[in-house]
C-alpha cells in the first residue's frame, strides 16, 4: 500500500555507461511509494538501454522526458537538462492538479532507493509538509555525515560558498544539495526567468536567488542520507578491482563495523576517489562553479533590501573572496604538478616573504 504525496518529483538522468540499469525497477517502486510520478529527462549521453527502461516504467509512474538540442532553453547544456527536467514536471503537474514539484539529482534517487529507501520516501512527507501550495520553496541540505562523503574537491570549494550564501540569506542553505523543492508558481518563474539570467552550469543557486527575488520566505531542511555522496555506485567494477589488488599486494582486510555502502564510498575514495582528488581537471571544475555562484550572488545583492552600506560591505566581501579563490585555485593546481621536496620548497619561500612584509 502507498502513502503518496501531492508532490512530483523530477530529476536529470545521464548514466552513459548504463550502470544502473539493473537498479531501476526497485528505484521506481520505492519513489512511487511517496511521490505521485518520477519525471526524469535524459540527455544525448544517456546510455540507450537506460531510455528504454525507463521508458518501460510508465506503469509505475516513471515519465521519460529528453533535452531538445535543437531548442535548449539555456546555452549551458547542463542547465538546460534541468529546466527541461522541471518543464516536463510543470506540465503534469498542471494536468493533475497539483502545486508541488521536487527537484533531485536522479544518482542521487537511485542511490537513496537502493540504501536508504525510508529516507527517501520520508522526503516526499517533507515535501509536502514544508512547501505551500503557493509560493513555497524549500532547500534541503546534507547532513554533516553525507556532505563530508563527497571528495575534496568538491567539499573544499562548497564549504565557503554555503557559508557566504547563508550569510546573505540569513538562513542555513546548502546551495549545491541538487534537492530543492518548490511549488508550481516558483517553476513557472524560475522557467521564466533563468533565460534572461547568466547561465550556470549548475543552477541551483539560480532557482534559490530567483524565488528570492519573488519575495518567496525561503524554508531550509536537514535531511539524512538521500544527499549521501552518490559517485561510488558508478565506479563499482573499478573499484573492486582495485581494491582486490591493494588487499593482494598488502594483506588489507575490511572492516564489518558500517554498512556496504559506507564501504563502498570508503573503498572509492582508497581508490578511484583519489584519481579525483589529485585530478587538476576535477579541482578547475569545481572551483569553476564556486565562482559562477558568487558572481550570481554579487550581481543579485538588491534583492535582500540591505542599506547602502551593508550591499556596499556585501560587495567588497564578494569581491575579495573571488580573488582569495583564484589565487587558492592556482596554488592547488601548481602544487598537484610538484613533487613533495617542490611543495615544501615553494611552502617555505612563501612563509620567509609574509615574513618580510609583516617585519
Amino acid at each position: 500500500m502507498t502513502n503518496q504525496k501531492p508532490v512530483i518529483l523530477c530529476s536529470t538522468l545521464h548514466d552513459p555507461d548504463g550502470v544502473f540499469l539493473d537498479r531501476l525497477d526497485q528505484v521506481a517502486d520505492v519513489v512511487s511509494q511517496g511521490y505521485q510520478c518520477w519525471v526524469v529527462n535524459v540527455s544525448v549521453a544517456t546510455d540507450q538501454r537506460i531510455k528504454e527502461k525507463l521508458a518501460s516504467l510508465a506503469s509505475k509512474g516513471v515519465v521519460v522526458t529528453e533535452t531538445d538540442q535543437a531548442d535548449l532553453l539555456s546555452k549551458d547544456h547542463i542547465e538546460a537538462d534541468h529546466l527541461q527536467s522541471l518543464s516536463c514536471a510543470a506540465d503534469i503537474a498542471r494536468k493533475m492538479g497539483l502545486r508541488k514539484i521536487q527537484y533531485t539529482d536522479g544518482d542521487r534517487i537511485i542511490t537513496a532507493a537502493s540504501y536508504y529507501p525510508d529516507d527517501l520516501i520520508s522526503m516526499a512527507d517533507k515535501s509536502a509538509a514544508l512547501i505551500d501550495d503557493n509560493d513555497g520553496y524549500v532547500n534541503y541540505r546534507r547532513n554533516d555525515e553525507d556532505f563530508f562523503s563527497h571528495h575534496p574537491p568538491l567539499v573544499q570549494t562548497e564549504l565557503p560558498i554555503n557559508a557566504l550564501y547563508t550569510q546573505v540569506f540569513g538562513i542555513p542553505l546548502d546551495v549545491g544539495s541538487t534537492a530543492h523543492a518548490m511549488s508550481l508558481d516558483v517553476v513557472e518563474e524560475i522557467l521564466r526567468q533563468s533565460p534572461e539570467i547568466v547561465a550556470v552550469s549548475y543552477p541551483h543557486a539560480k532557482w534559490i536567488i530567483i524565488a528570492r527575488s519573488m519575495g518567496i520566505p525561503i524554508k531550509s531542511q536537514e535531511i539524512n542520507h538521500v544527499l549521501t555522496f552518490e559517485t561510488p555506485d558508478k565506479y563499482r567494477g573499478q573499484i573492486a578491482e582495485r581494491i582486490d589488488d591493494a588487499f593482494a599486494r598488502y594483506g588489507i582486510t575490511r572492516k564489518t563495523s558500517i554498512s556496504p555502502y559506507q564501504q563502498l564510498q570508503r573503498d572509492y575514495m582508497m581508490t578511484v576517489g583519489r584519481d579525483s582528488t589529485v585530478s587538476a581537471r576535477e579541482w578547475r571544475l569545481r572551483f569553476n562553479t564556486q565562482r559562477q555562484y558568487l558572481d550570481l550572488l554579487k550581481h543579485h545583492l538588491g534583492i535582500f533590501g540591505f542599506d547602502e552600506s551593508t550591499q556596499a560591505k556585501y560587495d567588497r566581501d564578494l569581491t575579495q573572496f573571488l580573488g582569495s579563490m583564484e589565487r587558492y585555485q592556482q596554488t592547488i593546481i601548481e602544487a598537484l604538478n610538484m613533487t613533495p621536496d617542490e611543495i615544501r620548497a615553494s611552502l617555505q619561500s612563501r612563509l620567509r616573504h609574509r615574513r618580510r612584509k609583516e617585519s
